[in-house]
């Protein structure tokens, strides 16, 4: 492994590539490691016990076999009885290598124990590199933490395990913490247009990027508490918006970003953020009910206010059949606010209506059609309940609407309002 990598000769590389380096550099270090653990076992015989070839303390072995209870003299004789002096290799000062000691971790560390502050220095050049790179560290040293510790001749395969691990997941707080210092603090143009914020979009790339590596694995290192800190930083310096001075109304632009996290977080599907998107799901209905009902207006002119009034003597009291005794509301008034309010005065504003909300929506066209569709139901809602009320209220009368719920579906179709507009 080369101690010159440098910054520079990453910062040239392509979006993926340290992370794939990394993950390349892991599955590589198992072999390697295994191999030259194992060779140091053989060699220094560190996997020999007390006894050689198998003998007991104190047990006799048969006559002319070399090993235990055999004349020493004799017992030297044979070549494999032959133990390298284990002051060959000196570990931890003044201590020697003996077979079964406790400094035969030692000895392998002494070898091998290079490895892992090289490998240190490279996740964190190219964690600087790309900070989601992270999640090429932890998924891959995850898979190959549980086979390495079942395995023989691998503590130094763990140990680089556990520090790539420890590394990934403090890259993973550290970013996290990053982008929400990022959301909280971002200070949107007061001159320029706004609809989808940027760190909505980042939220996004992030949450995409975690499913992509780490979607489907049963050990998520920290992943979900990320999502769950940075939807809470978003949700936040969303509702603070109507404190800023901007271009756009703030409530547009809290309607645009709710509804596209609602969108989001929906085809995500994960169970782990059912909360999130149940919360998104709720301020985007509720900022769509507080966008119909400040710019709807009244599309249906003096009859809405007239008819409105009504509700009012209704509420204070009055009973239906005598509305039609009060002055204000008398039949001929009814009727001058229907001749005031013809078919054609609810297609022209209904016309405006729509070219306001798709000057409003451009940016997101599902939005644009959730909406107007929310639109056209409170209109039919509305032409309905002022037919119930006139015909509760003026019974005998034989007065109607210039128009009835099937025209104004037909004012309310989307290939007309293009045409108009």
């Amino acid at each position: 492994m080369d101690r010159d990598i440098s910054s520079n000769s990453l910062a040239s590389c392509t979006e993926g590539v340290a992370g794939r380096m990394v993950q390349h550099v892991l599955m590589e270090l198992r072999e390697v490691c295994m191999a030259e653990e194992q060779f140091l076992s053989t060699f220094f015989a560190l996997d020999r016990g007390e006894q050689d070839n198998g003998c007991s303390p104190g047990a006799e072995a048969p006559a002319g076999t070399p090993g235990c209870g055999a004349d020493p003299a004799q017992a030297s004789v044979w070549p494999e009885n032959r133990r390298r002096p284990c002051s060959w290799f000196k570990v931890s000062g003044s201590s020697f290598l003996a077979g079964g000691s406790p400094g035969d971790s030692d000895c392998v560390q002494g070898v091998l124990g290079c490895v892992e502050p090289r490998l240190s220095a490279l996740i964190s050049l190219c964690l600087k590199s790309e900070p989601l790179s992270c999640l090429k560290v932890l998924k891959t040293a995850g898979q190959h933490l549980p086979s390495a510790l079942s395995s023989p001749s691998t503590s130094v395969y763990c140990s680089l395990l556990h520090s790539s691990l420890q590394l990934g997941q403090q890259s993973l707080q550290a970013h996290t913490e990053s982008l929400c210092r990022e959301i909280e603090s971002h200070r949107v143009s007061r001159k320029a247009r706004m609809g989808v914020l940027p760190f909505v979009c980042r939220l996004e790339e992030f949450v995409c990027e975690g499913e992509r590596v780490l979607g489907g694995e049963v050990q998520r290192w920290g992943l979900d508490a990320a999502y769950t800190q940075l939807f809470s930083a978003v949700f936040r310096s969303l509702e603070s918006l109507s404190s800023q001075s901007l271009r756009t109304n703030p409530l547009v632009v809290k309607l645009l970003n709710f509804h596209r996290l609602c969108h989001f977080l929906s085809r995500l599907g994960l169970s782990g953020l059912e909360a999130q998107r149940d919360e998104a799901r709720r301020r985007s209905a509720h900022y769509l009910r507080e966008y119909i009902t400040t710019y709807l207006g009244q599309p249906f002119g003096t009859l809405g206010e007239f008819l409105c009034g009504v509700r009012v003597c209704l509420a204070h009291g009055v009973r239906e059949e005598e509305v039609c005794f009060q002055l204000a509301y008398s039949k001929q008034e009814l009727r001058r606010a229907v001749e005031r309010c013809p078919g054609r005065a609810v297609r022209r504003a209904l016309e405006t209506v729509y070219s306001r909300v798709s000057r409003h929506l451009a940016e997101d066209e599902s939005l644009l059609q959730v909406v107007w569709k929310a639109i056209e139901e409170e209109l039919v809602a509305q032409c309905r309940g002022f037919e119930e009320l006139i015909q509760k209220c003026y019974p005998v009368a034989r007065i109607s609407l210039d128009f009835t719920v099937q025209h104004l579906l037909e004012y309310c179709r989307p290939d007309r309002q293009n045409t108009q507009t």
